[in-house]
């Protein structure tokens, strides 16, 4: 048994494939096949599993490790997982075991990060429906517990972060813990609007950069301090009020959305959904961002703000559960980075909620909010490029500096 730290909603979770609106088995992604699993799949002599493991489980060639030793081609044909049985489930599972199933079958959407020094700590990818819908319904679903875990040998690491070693070159290793700590803090401030806890965050990591490039890393811990005092003072909330409602911004997020659309069908839920909510906003790409803009807003006073007004949980526990589970702010190469992507991904998620209020108005319910943050972060797992490539066109047109930011998650 391992120590390990997760959120609650965790332990609640049990696979339910058969009923599963968006089962991980449909599509036509590669899955990894780690070694062990490999050499034992193709040992077996099975006369129905046997001839689906020669046709679709192969060797992966390019730079392949212990985890990703070899590959299962999906069943392009069928649009699934050639194991796929007619009832929904695993059938290599049906007639050979638990044992037989590769690493990343049998842990998704389970996330384990290993923190060196430090308990293991565990989530589950919110791609999976059932688990965005406990990671988000549940006001308390991010309190975190410790359990004694049963890894049953399975030690498939989602990330791994040695925070004592290459501070030379990393030197917010050093801090990398508090500041996520702070930050998961942050954002669980429910007297203070989302928006606002989201730009307190991004002075926050503009100063931490600033004293990273200064070389000044020892002083971090003291803006810690200084920063959550002001927030447990509320000292900072009023002097936000005058960020400006500006929604040309979203409007310009929305057309480099249009401009780097997935174009892989892994992610075509993604880009069905985004369509849709442009339609719910009104939006035109005759249009100037200005007309659109106040198009978005309207569409947001009326219908997202007053069903949202007392549900900021929702998007809070996304927040909390990608910053837990990406090892925040060390999942890119500068915790600045890491906010900017962040506050682009909020950015995103709240213009396709927007124009989901917008088509469905009265009807807008939890179950949409749901299916837009599962389909998400399901596009975004399966394309990463998509998400880094908006990004860095908005940091081209310095649509990332920290004043437009703050617009951004503002509006």
């Amino acid at each position: 048994m391992t120590k390990t730290v997760m959120p609650a909603y965790v332990q609640s979770f049990v696979c339910d494939g058969q009923r599963c609106p968006d089962n991980c088995c449909l599509g036509t992604w590669r899955i990894h096949v780690d070694e062990p699993h490999y050499r034992r799949l193709k040992k077996v002599t099975d006369p129905v599993v046997k001839p689906l493991v020669d046709k679709y489980v192969k060797r992966n060639r390019n730079r392949p490790n212990r985890n990703s030793f070899a590959k299962l081609l999906q069943d392009r044909g069928q649009n699934q997982c050639a194991f796929l049985s007619e009832d929904r489930l695993c059938g290599l599972q049906q007639r050979l075991g638990a044992d037989y199933l590769h690493d990343v079958c049998m842990l998704y959407p389970r996330l384990t990060n290993e923190i060196i020094g430090h308990p293991l700590e565990r989530s589950l990818s919110l791609s999976c429906p059932l688990a965005a819908e406990l990671a988000l319904l549940d006001p308390d679903s991010m309190t975190f517990v410790e359990v004694d875990l049963d890894l049953q040998g399975r030690e498939m690491f989602h990330r791994a972060l040695n925070p004592y070693a290459g501070r030379d070159k990393r030197p917010a290793l050093a801090h990398a813990l508090a500041l996520r700590q702070f930050t998961i803090r942050v954002l669980k401030t429910r007297d203070l609007p989302l928006w606002k806890r989201l730009v307190i965050l991004g002075i926050f990591f503009d100063k931490v950069q600033q004293r990273l490039d200064a070389g000044e890393v020892d002083r971090i811990p003291a803006e810690i301090n200084q920063y959550t005092q002001m927030v447990v003072d509320n000292s900072l909330s009023q002097s936000l009020d005058g960020i400006v409602e500006d929604a040309t911004l979203p409007m310009k997020l929305a057309k480099e959305v249009m401009t780097q659309k997935i174009s892989s069908s892994k992610s075509r839920d993604l880009m069905t959904l985004f369509v849709q909510s442009l339609a719910g906003i009104g939006f035109n790409s005759d249009d100037s961002d200005e007309v659109n803009g106040q198009r978005y807003q309207q569409v947001c006073r009326e219908a997202y703000e007053p069903f949202m007004a007392s549900r900021e949980y929702l998007l809070e526990n996304y927040l909390v559960n990608h910053v837990f589970s990406n090892i925040f702010p060390m999942n890119r190469q500068t915790p600045m980075d890491s906010f900017a992507m962040m506050a682009v991904q909020y950015a995103v998620i709240k213009m396709l909620l927007v124009g989901q209020a917008g088509l469905q108005r009265d009807n807008f319910a939890e179950s949409h909010v749901v299916n837009v943050v599962q389909k998400f972060v399901k596009g975004v797992e399966h394309s990463p490029q998509f998400l880094d490539r908006v990004h860095d066109q908005l940091a081209e047109k310095g649509l990332l500096s920290m004043g437009y930011m703050a617009i951004l998650v503002r509006n």
